[in-house]
């Protein structure tokens, strides 16, 4: 079935049910169940199939229909939100509140599970639950409709949808600032780095008080790699906000990202004392200590975030990816325990499945581990919307774009100071820079980011990166390399040459 014929009939599937015709929108769902469908297209039948079901206090078969599109969207926001409706509807409260609670996990646009889960907090007299609550209501109701409608599709990974309703609201106010936030982060999704840059750029320059903004530019310098501008950003908003939790863990992680792991760890340890309960802090401190190589304090900082987050997964996960660390019984009985329950976030379960893995493979227990290797892998996949043509497509440009002959023009920036490592994950290429590294002329950096930004500059042009790369001039080519210079410096200590 095509997309076309596919959507025109949910179309009328929606229709039916806003006119109350819940037999003749059955029907049209067991045609749509008859056809050939993509994954996609399973899981949005799945869904209102269960809506069908519910509205017709088919529950059970309701329920049936919720799993399946689980199954195939784990991480669907909508897809918790129904089975919320179901649970509520069949009395199983407790149940009702867990999916309501993993349905605004996954999209945080979904007003009524908010309105669902502040009844929830009020009625056990959680007040920090009920005033979190309220805020998000209170944002998400303040938002224009187009744009809480694009927050909407986005949260359910429609990104091209919700980059053309965010951008037709933009035509019409030109500088609204949750606008411009809300199409960078579509940009990110997308991948389009500098335009997500430019546009969180441009609203700080618009907005100089808009805390929000000014956090989620100096995130998308850290996620482009430009660490040394993230932490002129966090040093200029801690300037004028010096108590600031969210600023000063900011700062600490741009620390990271240029090196200066000692200012970096202080800043941790200091936000620590004042909030010890913040399990991803300790678990960033764990990083930063790894970094340094101090591996027994990185260890201890990540079992203070277990102590503090039993279900954390990032933490069990961090504990294993020391590659040294041995689990005990009590830790494997406790991830163990963890993944059986309701209220374990995706994320922290695929975590959770990896060090389960690892700790077992440790022991020997090759097939359990390899099981929970699977299963962590399936989750995973579950939640990418990974599309192989793509690769191809864009691994078959790189080679239209570049021949041999390309690679042996002495044109651009002639610094010397560059070494590359090109190679394939798990090809040893980290191994090679620790090699080079050890050698008093040379500077080990890290994975650096630079490339891929300076390529993302250009890829908005008529001509689309790499297949305009050979049309550039020699000016804009030593340009480029100057910059690419520039913009590393910071990684440096002071050899001439550079990983």
């Amino acid at each position: 079935m095509t997309p076309e014929e596919f959507q025109q009939q949910v179309r009328a599937v929606k229709q039916a049910l806003q006119r109350g015709q819940f037999s003749i929108a059955m029907e049209s769902m067991q045609t749509l169940f008859s056809a050939s469908l993509s994954d996609q297209q399973k899981a949005e039948t799945h869904y209102l199939t269960a809506v069908i079901q519910r509205l017709s206090k088919q529950y059970n078969e309701a329920f049936k229909h919720i799993d399946a599109l689980l199954g195939l969207k784990p991480d669907y926001g909508r897809g918790y939100q129904e089975l919320a409706y179901c649970h509520e509807a069949t009395g199983n409260h407790q149940a009702a509140a867990n999916a309501f609670f993993k349905a605004t996990h996954f999209n945080p646009a979904l007003i009524s599970s908010w309105k669902k889960l502040l009844t929830i907090y009020k009625s056990h007299d959680d007040v920090p639950a009920v005033s979190m609550a309220t805020q998000q209501i209170e944002h998400l109701q303040s938002l224009p409709a187009p744009v809480l409608g694009a927050y909407d599709l986005m949260y359910e990974k429609q990104f091209s949808a919700a980059e053309q309703v965010c951008r037709q609201f933009l035509t019409k106010q030109k500088h609204h600032p949750e606008a411009m936030m809300l199409l960078a982060e579509i940009g990110m999704q997308l991948k389009v780095y500098s335009d997500a840059e430019f546009l969180l750029e441009s609203c700080v320059e618009l907005y100089p008080d808009n805390e929000k903004a000014a956090l989620a530019y100096q995130n998308v310098l850290s996620k482009l790699g430009k660490f040394p501008e993230a932490v002129q950003v966090a040093r200029q908003r801690l300037e004028h906000n010096p108590t600031s939790f969210s600023i000063k863990t900011s700062l600490a992680h741009a620390l990271v990202g240029v090196g200066q792991l000692d200012e970096a760890i202080t800043v941790y340890r200091d936000v620590l004392a004042e909030n010890p309960d913040r399990p991803k802090v300790w678990v960033s401190l764990g990083h930063a200590l790894k970094a340094k190589g101090d591996t027994p304090d990185a260890v201890s900082a990540y079992e203070k975030a277990i102590d503090y987050a039993s279900d954390y997964g990032d933490a069990y996960w961090s504990l294993a990816n020391t590659k040294t660390y041995k689990f005990s019984d009590a830790l494997l009985a406790q991830m163990s325990e963890q993944l059986n329950s309701n209220a374990i976030k995706l994320e922290d379960k695929i975590h959770v499945c990896f060090a389960l893995g690892k700790g077992l493979e440790d022991r020997g227990e090759a097939s359990k581990a390899f099981n929970y290797y699977q299963q962590g892998n399936s989750l995973k996949r579950s939640t990418l919307q990974f599309d192989i043509a793509r690769t191809e497509e864009a691994l078959n440009a790189q080679q239209r774009a570049f021949s041999s002959e390309d690679f042996n023009k002495v044109e651009g920036c002639q610094a010397p100071d560059p070494i590359f490592i090109v190679g394939l994950p798990r090809a040893g290429s980290t191994l090679l820079e620790q090699i080079l590294a050890s050698h008093s002329k040379v500077d080990g950096t890290m994975e650096l980011h630079d490339i891929l930004g300076i390529a993302s500059s250009l890829s908005h042009q008529k001509t689309p990166y790499p297949l305009n790369v050979n049309a550039l001039d020699g000016e804009t080519l030593e340009k480029l390399g100057a910059r690419y210079i520039e913009q590393t410096r910071a990684y440096r200590q002071g050899a001439p040459l550079f990983i």
